[in-house]
């Protein structure tokens, strides 16, 4: 699934209403584009493992990405808790926010577009 702009917009918008970020080095929107980076690959690595067996570089990608979205959700000034999904027919990355607001139909957190 291709994530549309107005998608992306809608994300931005949810996610500027429940933090900010507390380093200089990147912004919000910075942060939120290289979330939805990081989910596309990760979606593409869940269709991969979905078809066969990753290899031990994919395997470590995929590390890889959830280290880096762990760490870009770690430089938010309230606690946001991404959620991995490796199914390749859902949504590969949710952030789950202290106000609890959702836009998912599972209700686990505001998906990141991919």
């Amino acid at each position: 699934m291709k994530a549309t702009r107005k998608d992306i917009i809608e994300f931005t918008a949810l996610m500027a209403r429940e933090s900010s970020i507390k380093s200089d080095t990147y912004s919000l929107t910075e942060s939120l584009d290289r979330l939805c980076k990081l989910a596309k690959e990760y979606h593409t690595l869940a269709e991969a493992a979905c078809n066969y067996e990753l290899t031990p570089r994919q395997e470590s990608r995929v590390a890889n990405i959830e280290r880096e979205a762990i760490r870009i959700c770690a430089a938010m000034e309230v606690h946001v808790n991404p959620v991995f999904q490796n199914d390749p027919r859902g949504a590969p990355i949710k952030l789950q926010v202290p106000s609890g607001r959702t836009n998912d139909f599972g209700r686990i957190g505001i998906v990141v577009p991919f």
